[in-house]
């Protein structure tokens, strides 16, 4: 009874039934996970713990047209893990797709030495910056740096010291030695 003609008398016979929302899940498969402490979080609100492979999906349930983005909040103990279909919106059915992939975390070490000139003459002193980067997922413990010269190089007279600010403590000497953090490097010079 949502529509008619009003006579001058109160409309009393208009019902609305209210039922539940249509809600679907948010979900999808994890594969390759091996460790403990993978928590994903959707729109950055509710997390989920993730402790073994299979399909997972959030408790909270989104509407139709609902917007989503599905992060890892933490990552498991040893391991990296990345996201397929982690972003979209909701159309009509749950959504299965937000796949996790999960591997060992290792670190990428490149090494990289410049003494900031195209050529040395004999008889020259030169400043060498010797500096170890990690583009890796994981911290690389106990990097040793360590120098072989060639006849040319006054060795008696070659020193090696860690640079402060470069990253991470490390010890000097032709045998330095350092934890390279994620993203982070660590110089001698």
């Amino acid at each position: 009874n949502c529509k008619g003609t009003l006579a001058g008398l109160p409309v009393g016979n208009v019902v609305v039934n209210c039922g539940a929302a249509v809600t679907h899940a948010i979900g999808g498969n994890v594969s390759g996970l091996t460790a403990t402490g993978l928590t994903l979080q959707l729109n950055g609100g509710p997390t989920r713990v993730v402790t073994a492979n299979g399909s997972y999906a959030f408790a909270e349930r989104l509407a139709d047209g609902v917007s989503y983005v599905v992060s890892i909040a933490q990552q498991p103990t040893g391991e990296w893990c990345v996201l397929a279909n982690a972003t979209g919106t909701v159309a009509g059915g749950d959504v299965d797709d937000v796949d996790v992939a999960c591997t060992t975390a290792q670190a990428q070490l490149q090494l990289q030495i410049d003494d900031g000139y195209d050529y040395t003459r004999y008889g020259q002193v030169r400043d060498y910056l010797v500096t170890v980067s990690n583009s890796g997922n994981a911290v690389a413990s106990g990097v040793q740096v360590v120098g072989g010269f060639s006849a040319a190089f006054d060795v008696a007279h070659v020193s090696w010291s860690c640079l402060p600010g470069s990253g991470s403590p490390c010890s000097g000497g032709v045998n330095g030695q350092a934890d390279v953090p994620v993203g982070g490097s660590v110089t001698w010079i």
